[in-house]
């Protein structure tokens, strides 16, 4: 017996073979019908169509408010089921200011049709360039000299780099000392002028300090991820005339005085914050000359501290020291213990002045080359090591290496007395004696009265003679 189909079913499938099912859709990048941009900014947009009746004649075309086609982005036929394509509206193509449209018209084999349409609203750019200025302000010249113009960049968010288009005005005379002011501007196309900025020009006398101080920021590391917070800001600030140093952790907005000593390490005690830190060191000389150095660093606490601190060495450095008795020193980036060893000795744990600055006084150095290696551990159990070599070359060596805390005072005669001013490293705001500290006087002492005894004698035998010629 054979099966037949009803003829109302035959019917319907053929019905369904040839209705349409044509569907154009589009949106703007951001994945919206509807978008304002300034004049001269560029925008994408994006036109899907799609048939169950292959093949398809489709179009894109810009439209502008009175239905002027201005600009026509395709019009082809496609022989598959599916069109998907991008493209990027910008200046060239939408001429100005004003409202427009982009119309997707697709038809498919059997004369279905289906359209869809996106609108554009173009406005007044607005939006003034930024100026930025190279280089240092104020800029000093030594009178006599010549004047380097250091120029600005610009930028702008429809024209782009506008720097070739910046203007610069006013003049400076070598010859005369006195401040003298150079304005920069510069205007987009759309006639938006930026914020005048000026550059300070200081012509200064023959002999004047231009140099500013050098800063370098030690710990925390620039660009490094931490699993723990950073507990220490450590920075070395550099210039024969240092006045004054600062640091910021919020770009600038305030500044917190610190005391530094050219050249010595600062260590300052600052607490870093979960996420991106940025600080910022400061430094200015007597002459006005200042200069700063910035880092920053993220911190993750989310994953286990497997880092170990970082070892700064303050003392010893890599050379020869006329003294057996030397401070040893280091400061490490987060709180941690410390200990170290010589020429591969046992080690000795260090004294902490704040949990991240740790010294210890060896006395009775022998005389030759040494290899010291100091020790840092965290509360994670993360340790790490850091070695430096220098060498003892004294006139008289006491003989033997032995270790005294760094809490142990050497006292010495009360007369004669000498000072000594060593260069120290500032903690905390703190100044402390460096390597040398205070050394014993006795033999000092002896020398003087040595001298004194014989002095006298002398003058006793003056005296005699000059009675036997009388």
């Amino acid at each position: 017996m054979k099966f037949k189909l009803p003829i109302f079913l035959i019917l319907s499938m053929l019905l369904l073979s040839t209705a349409s099912a044509l569907t154009t859709y589009s949106e703007w990048s951001n994945g919206v019908q509807d978008v304002a941009i300034h004049n001269g900014e560029s925008i994408g947009f994006n036109v899907d169509f799609f048939t169950m009746n292959p093949s398809m004649n489709v179009k894109i075309d810009l439209l502008d408010s009175q239905s002027n086609v201005i600009h026509t982005f395709l019009n082809t036929n496609v022989n598959s089921k599916e069109s998907n394509t991008a493209y990027t509206l910008d200046r060239s193509t939408y001429f100005g200011e004003g409202t427009f449209s982009i119309i997707a018209q697709g038809t498919d084999s059997v004369g279905s049709s289906q359209s869809s349409e996106i609108t554009l609203t173009v406005l007044k750019d607005n939006v003034a360039p930024t100026l930025t200025l190279k280089g240092a302000n104020p800029q000093y010249v030594i009178q006599g000299n010549s004047y380097i113009e250091l120029g600005a960049t610009a930028t702008d968010n429809v024209d782009g780099d506008l720097s070739s288009k910046v203007t610069v005005s006013g003049s400076v005379n070598t010859n005369t000392v006195g401040d003298y002011n150079i304005v920069y501007n510069v205007k987009d196309a759309a006639g938006n002028n930026a914020v005048t900025k000026t550059r300070v020009v200081k012509v200064l006398p023959l002999g004047a300090d231009i140099i500013p101080p050098v800063v370098t920021i030690q710990n925390p590391t620039n660009g490094a991820t931490y699993n723990h917070q950073i507990t220490t800001l450590t920075f070395i600030a550099t210039d024969t005339n240092l006045a004054s140093c600062s640091y910021s952790t919020n770009d600038g907005v305030t500044k917190v005085s610190t005391a530094c000593v050219s050249g010595g390490l600062t260590s300052v005690p600052l607490t870093s914050v979960s996420g991106l830190n940025n600080w910022i060191v400061y430094a200015t000389d007597s002459a006005g000359n200042s200069a700063s150095a910035s880092i920053s660093f993220t911190v993750d606490l989310s994953a286990p501290d497997t880092t170990a601190p970082v070892i700064t060495i303050v003392s010893p450095e890599n050379r020869e020291y006329s003294t057996n008795r030397l401070t040893f020193e280091i400061t490490t980036d987060e709180t941690a213990t410390a200990e170290f060893s010589i020429d591969g000795g046992s080690r000795t744990a260090m004294t902490s002045h704040s949990g991240n600055d740790f010294t210890y006084i060896v006395d009775g150095i022998d005389n030759g080359d040494h290899t010291i290696i100091f020790y840092a551990k965290d509360a994670s159990n993360n340790e790490a090591n850091k070695s430096v070599n220098f060498s003892v070359h004294k006139s008289s060596s006491s003989g033997g290496i032995g270790i005294i805390d760094s809490q142990t005072t050497i006292s010495a005669p009360a007369t004669p007395s000498v000072t000594s001013k060593p260069t120290g490293t500032v903690i905390a705001g703190n100044k402390k004696d460096s390597a040398l500290g205070s050394a014993p006087l006795y033999l000092i002492s002896g020398i003087a009265v040595l001298g004194i005894a014989i002095t006298s004698l002398s003058l006793f035998r003056r005296v005699g003679s000059f009675k036997k010629r009388t």
